[in-house]
């Protein structure tokens, strides 16, 4: 990477050194903290590291010039790869990156529609979700892999019905008349349909088959599982054995799913979880934000102030957090139990309109996502620890510099910096910034009206003379109050004996820089010692 003008990499190499090994969503920031590139990765660390590694052949144009960009980075950990590409495709679409080719709406997911709004649901494969009273799973990448979920569900509970033969049974139940001239379709002769059209089923007895595919949707396996194994017993037993190793085929394909995808229930409730984690006296904050079944976004945010209990941060956190955003879901996932908690429902439900809940799950999908929140805010405190440690170091390595460069006989604690400035000789104003173990003090700067030059006057010697006299006063006033607090901790200050004399002034001598010697009145040393 010899051709990358950029400060910021060694100490990107060291923090992606760390990086979880987990798959997730990266984002690459420039000095603004404007995300530059979305990515996804099986491996975050492994994906990282190879935006750094050394190539013979250097790098093509378009990743030369996002390095050279980077300052910081980003991770979002997610449960695995597939939950990835839908964050990073509804980030991409979100914030729309410079360095990432935008995708088109239209086909990048799937859901499985089941009608429940119908007297006879129909389960079908979608592209679209619409506010038609339906309930949609998903979204699923592969329109392939969804239709043989479907197919297996349909070799286990039979529920598939021609979509015309079911348009023309919810007409007539609607109107409340018997449905006429069915015929029997080529699904029904192939075993490809249940026959409810045909009244080979009753309704309810449909309707139940219904009722298991949307549980199973809804993440509930076992009983599909159990179905499953024994319908295949009873197929190897009455020698089928074709449909046996179908049955066995479709338990296998069952339990692929369960390692893959949150089940996802779009027209369910919209919820937050809110993962905190302390380290070292310093909270972080992450909000992952479920929208239609669907994880769009996630909200980091870094805590100030210390709490004596982790429920008190939490607590304190929501009441900040939602009163600065509109967006408020209908259950916030938290993972400690909160104080006055009703009341905060309560606040919540009244600024949302409609009731809110606040819950701490112990099992299942909110608890499942709670602990990614959870795990993300640790990972996100961790590089953050990093970054301080980093920073910690440079501001070291400067102020040894500078300690080398002036000579000094320590690293400076704290700098003072003096500046003049005036609008042609009107309104000369003197300025003093500060800086403490090498980090700007915005409190302690302070500025210094001159009132020892006449209008008109520009003399920035004679005005910055006037300001050091002043500040110079001021610092005889605090060396007092220092003083005064030493006195009290039994050190008191006298007039320095002679070797103590001696060893100032070899001090001096050894030390001293652009002061003239012979100007050094050694009788003014004051020492401080313990009472005696």
């Amino acid at each position: 990477m010899a051709n990358v003008k950029n400060p910021n990499l060694a100490e990107l190499k060291s923090r992606v050194a760390k990086m979880p090994t987990e798959p997730g969503v990266y984002r690459w920031l420039n000095k603004n903290k404007e995300v530059l590139y979305i990515g996804k990765a099986k491996n975050l660390k492994n994906r990282l590291k190879s935006y750094l590694i050394e190539s013979k052949n250097g790098m093509g144009p378009w990743k030369q010039s996002l390095m050279d960009n980077v300052e910081d980075i980003d991770i979002t950990i997610t449960k695995n790869e597939l939950e990835a590409l839908i964050l990073e495709t509804n980030l991409i679409k979100e914030k729309k990156p410079k360095y990432n080719v935008m995708m088109k709406d239209g086909k990048n997911y799937v859901y499985i529609k089941i009608s429940t709004n119908e007297p006879y649901p129909n389960v079908s494969v979608v592209r679209k979700m619409e506010d038609d009273g339906a309930k949609y799973f998903g979204p699923f990448l592969s329109a392939i892999d969804t239709r043989l979920i479907i197919d297996t569900l349909h070799l286990i509970y039979n529920f598939k019905e021609d979509e015309k033969a079911l348009a023309k049974l919810n007409t007539a139940e609607k109107k409340g008349s018997q449905p006429i001239n069915i015929k029997p379709s080529l699904y029904l002769q192939i075993g490809q349909s249940c026959g409810v059209a045909q009244g080979k089923i009753t309704k309810e007895e449909y309707v139940s088959r219904i009722n298991s595919v949307v549980q199973f949707c809804k993440g509930s396996t076992k009983e599909a599982k159990q179905r499953a194994t024994e319908l295949m017993k009873e197929a190897a037993k009455n020698n089928k054995f074709e449909k046996a190793a179908k049955l066995r085929d479709s338990i296998s394909i069952i339990e692929s799913r369960e390692q893959k995808q949150f089940a996802s229930d779009t027209s369910g409730q919209n919820t937050d979880c809110i993962g905190i984690v302390t380290l070292n006296g310093r909270s972080q904050a992450v909000v992952l934000r479920e929208r239609g079944g669907k994880i769009i976004d996630e909200h980091s945010h870094q805590l100030k102030g210390e709490s004596e209990t982790l429920g008190e941060i939490v607590k304190q956190f929501l009441q900040q957090y939602y009163t600065a955003t509109p967006d408020i879901p209908d259950t916030i996932v938290v993972s400690e139990l909160i104080e006055e908690a009703e009341l905060l429902m309560q606040w919540l439900t009244k600024r949302k309109g409609r009731k809110v809940e606040i819950i701490v799950p112990e099992r299942g999908k909110k608890a499942q996502l709670l602990e990614m929140a959870q795990k993300n805010a640790a990972e996100k405190l961790k590089q953050q620890e990093a970054k301080w440690e980093a920073a910690a170091k440079n501001v070291k390595k400067a102020l040894e510099e500078l300690k080398d460069v002036l000579d000094l006989p320590s690293i400076p604690k704290r700098i003072e910096g003096y500046d003049i400035s005036h609008l042609g000789g009107t309104e000369t104003v003197g300025s003093m910034s500060v800086c403490i173990n090498g980090k700007p003090a915005n409190k302690q700067y302070r500025s210094f009206t001159i009132k020892s030059l006449k209008e008109g006057d520009i003399d920035d010697y004679k005005a910055l003379a006037e300001m050091l006299k002043r500040r110079l006063k001021h610092l005889e006033i605090d060396i007092k109050n220092e003083e005064t607090k030493l006195e009290e901790k039994e050190i008191t200050f006298k007039k320095g004996k002679k070797s103590e004399q001696e060893e100032i002034e070899s001090l001096i001598i050894e030390h001293c820089k652009n002061v003239s010697i012979k100007s050094v009145n050694y009788e003014n040393f004051i020492v401080g010692r313990d009472k005696e």
